[in-house]
């Protein structure tokens, strides 16, 4: 039916994850128990990683791009901090709005207080500070990618 677990892909994958789990463990032991040899490997990582020649040379590709990726994370954060003070030092404060029923031509806080029912208020999105400049640039990038 529609509400079984195997009905979402997402469960299906967890699912084959956790039957590949227990059989890895069944074997284990069952190695275990015939070579009498408690730290033998698990037997469907040798079986699944010498038998799948693909799987093996993409495994250590990953591994030996992991530092060069590494390199350029710290690269990318450092230009992500420095333009995000500069956002900073230009932006602070910049970004407040008056909210009401007759906010249209309001510029100034003073202005928006004074009058009843509006609010003073700052954009969910802002660069008042450093955090707010990477979660703004982070939905920036998640709305272009929509």
């Amino acid at each position: 039916g529609p509400d079984t677990y195997l009905h979402s892909g997402w469960n299906a994958m967890d699912g084959l994850l956790v039957l590949i789990s227990i059989v890895d463990l069944v074997a284990m032991h069952q190695a275990a128990l015939i070579s009498s040899n408690p730290k033998s490997e698990g037997a469907t990582h040798i079986f699944i990683i010498n038998r799948v020649r693909g799987l093996k040379l993409v495994l250590q590709t990953l591994i030996s791009s992991l530092q060069p990726i590494g390199h350029i994370v710290v690269i990318c954060c450092t230009f992500f901090i420095i333009f995000g003070i500069l956002g900073v030092q230009l932006f602070k404060g910049k970004f407040y709005y008056c909210e009401g029923p007759y906010s249209r031509n309001v510029t100034t806080r003073q202005q928006c207080e004074g009058m009843p029912d509006h609010r003073w208020k700052n954009q969910q999105y802002n660069f008042d500070n450093l955090g707010q400049v990477c979660v703004s640039r982070a939905q920036i990038f998640i709305n272009n990618d929509k």
